[in-house]
C-alpha cells in the first residue's frame, strides 16, 4: 500500500485547506496524519492543526503529547508555538492531572466544553433548589444557619465554575475566522 512521507501529507494538508477541500481533509488527509503522530512529531503537528483549525488532529497530537512527552514546555518546538496554544496545551494538563487522568476522553473539545456546561447547570439548580428550601423556613429554625452556610459555599462553586468555563471557552474555541 502507498505510504507518501509526512512532509508531503502535511504540504497537501495546508493546500487542500487552502483550496477547502472539506472531503480530501477530513476523510483521508487528517486520518493519515492522526496514525502517524508520534514523539519526534506530535508538537509540530499540534501546530500544524492549531494552524489549520483540525480539532481531530490538535486533540490526537495534544493526547500524545501528555501521555509521552511529560513537560512539553523543555522541547525546543515549544517556544515556536502561539501563546494561545500554549495556553490550551496547559489547560489540558491541568485538567489532566487535577482529574488523575491520563488522556482527554472526549471526542472533541466543543462535547468537553458541552459536559463542563452540564456541570455548572447541574450545579447551579442545586444552589437554586436549596435557595428555593431555605426560604420556606424561618431563620430562626434550628439548622437554619448552617443550611445557609453551605447554600453560601454552593454560591461560591457555581461562580468560581462560571469564571472556568469561559475562560475554557476561550481557551479550546478558536477566535472566529
Amino acid at each position: 500500500s502507498f505510504r507518501p512521507k509526512e512532509h508531503l501529507i502535511v504540504e497537501c494538508c495546508q493546500i487542500a485547506c487552502y483550496l477547502q477541500c472539506n472531503a480530501l481533509l477530513d476523510d483521508v488527509l487528517v486520518p493519515l496524519l492522526v496514525q502517524s503522530v508520534d514523539s519526534a512529531n506530535c508538537l509540530s503537528l499540534c501546530q500544524l492543526a492549531d494552524q489549520l483549525n483540525l480539532p481531530a488532529l490538535l486533540e490526537a497530537s495534544v493526547n500524545h503529547m501528555i501521555q509521552k512527552l511529560g513537560s512539553v514546555e523543555d522541547h525546543e518546538i515549544w517556544a515556536d508555538l502561539t501563546p494561545e496554544l500554549q495556553d490550551r496545551i496547559q489547560a489540558i494538563q491541568h485538567i489532566l492531572q487535577s482529574t488523575n487522568r491520563r488522556q482527554l476522553f472526549f471526542s472533541s473539545f466543543d462535547e468537553y466544553l458541552a459536559l463542563f456546561a452540564e456541570q455548572v447547570d447541574y450545579y447551579r439548580e442545586r444552589l437554586e433548589d436549596a435557595i428555593q428550601q431555605q426560604s420556606q423556613h424561618p431563620e430562626h429554625s434550628p439548622g437554619w444557619a448552617y443550611a445557609q452556610t453551605k447554600i453560601d459555599q454552593q454560591r461560591e462553586r457555581v461562580r468560581i465554575l462560571n469564571l472556568v468555563l469561559q475562560e475554557q471557552k476561550r481557551l479550546f474555541r478558536p477566535p472566529p475566522i
